[in-house]
């Protein structure tokens, strides 16, 4: 039986992360204008993609919710599932008899949440 370690998955997952990154950079700079103006393209690839990378880890890989992950990186800060424990707790949990999908429960979250000022270059 062929057995695929851990570290050769991220090394395979690398160019599709990377790609997926590429293709969401244009749609974030235009949607989201104040939070992408001081950032030029490198800076911006470099968010988006460790954004893609983190979806990965918590299970959203299905293309449609990432670009909303990434929409709410740009909304409430591009670390917000590092800084706000709302969002640990609802991108850690399993779900439980919740069966929909975490990136749902995600947004009905912060749909719930005042959203905090989020700096332009942050």
């Amino acid at each position: 039986m062929l057995e695929i370690r851990a570290e050769q998955l991220v090394a395979l997952r690398a160019p599709l992360h990377a790609d997926l990154a590429t293709r969401l950079v244009p749609h974030v700079r235009q949607h989201f204008p104040g939070p992408t103006l001081r950032l030029d393209d490198a800076r911006l690839h470099a968010l988006v993609l460790a954004g893609v990378v983190r979806c990965d880890g918590y299970g959203i890989s299905i293309g449609r919710d990432v670009a909303r992950f990434v929409n709410l990186m740009a909304t409430l800060g591009w670390t917000f599932d590092v800084d706000l424990p709302w969002a640990q707790q609802v991108l850690r949990a399993s779900g439980g008899r919740d069966r929909r999908p975490k990136l749902e429960r995600l947004l009905e979250a912060a749909n719930h949440r005042k959203p905090p000022h989020v700096p332009e270059s942050r």
